[in-house]
């Protein structure tokens, strides 16, 4: 277990072995740099823009990589201002095994987490209008993850695009679009070339989805495997299941949720419940 520093300020010897000798680029954080047990401090003033994508591959479930924002005066977790991490193009955060805490990632296009183990907490996802721009996109083949108390804005019409067999759940998340580029917002839709696979499945829990049009989306070819489910969500008051979400998963659950005036549950059956873990409502 090592404890590393990543300043864009710093000055010294770029080695991450202290605030003075800090990496001056998250990036040299990844891959091997790394390992299980280890800590990333990093400093919430940091700022820095590149081509580079992020991995964090030598974490596990026990043992896991954090990368975490903190006053370097104090070392100490703090959300007063973040990091941030802004990275021109397709912007791909992977790896093992990784905890993320206070970082804002940012982007023109798109986010795309390809992580297997990964829990991002009070973390911001910033996703600009370029043309392509496919929002937030979830986890790939056989991946599976959290996010917790995070914030997803993108200036486009997609929000969340999820694909592959995976699970993913965002937990006391706000996901909202500035329509700079889109006049309508789909939360959940399919990712641009990827279907949705059986086995599949992304659960919100207490998220503010208040600013949407849709609540699923997509290219009706693609195959729909995917499970949802919705509990204690914040529904635009408005909203009332329609005709556009016919392009929608294999199986919704929705329980508890409140602003809406119609969202029904969806080929619910005693399976769901059993292999998923669900309570019956």
């Amino acid at each position: 277990m090592a404890t590393y520093y990543v300043d864009s300020n710093a000055t010294g010897l770029n080695d991450g072995s202290s605030w003075t000798d800090a990496w001056t680029s998250l990036a040299s954080s990844n891959g091997s740099a790394t390992t299980a047990g280890d800590v990333v401090y990093v400093a919430s003033d940091h700022s820095e823009t590149t081509t580079t994508n992020l991995s964090w591959s030598g974490g596990s479930e026990t043992n896991p990589i954090q990368i975490i924002n903190v006053d370097k005066t104090t070392n100490q977790y703090t959300t007063s201002s973040q990091a941030t991490y802004y990275r021109t193009g397709g912007f791909y955060i992977g790896g093992v095994g990784i905890r993320v805490f206070g970082i804002r990632f940012e982007s023109n296009t798109s986010i795309i987490t390809t992580a297997t183990d990964f829990i991002y907490t009070d973390c911001y996802f910033d996703i600009g209008y370029d043309s392509g721009s496919k929002g937030f996109q979830g986890a790939l083949a056989g991946n599976t993850g959290k996010l917790i108390s995070c914030t997803i804005r993108t200036q486009r019409g997609n929000v969340i695009a999820l694909s592959g067999n995976s699970r993913v759940i965002f937990e006391n998340c706000t996901a909202f679009s500035q329509r700079i580029a889109a006049s309508t917002v789909t939360i959940i839709s399919t990712g641009a070339s990827n279907n949705w696979r059986l086995g599949s499945t992304a659960e919100f829990r207490s998220c503010d989805l208040s600013d949407f049009d849709y609540l699923y989306g997509g290219n009706s070819s693609f195959k729909h495997q995917l499970d949802v489910v919705l509990s204690n969500c914040e529904f635009p008051s408005s909203y009332s299941y329609q005709a556009s979400d016919t392009i929608s998963p294999r199986r919704v659950l929705v329980s508890a949720c409140s602003g809406g005036t119609t969202y029904p549950n969806i080929n619910i059956d005693s399976a769901f419940y059993n292999v998923r873990g669900y309570a019956k409502v």
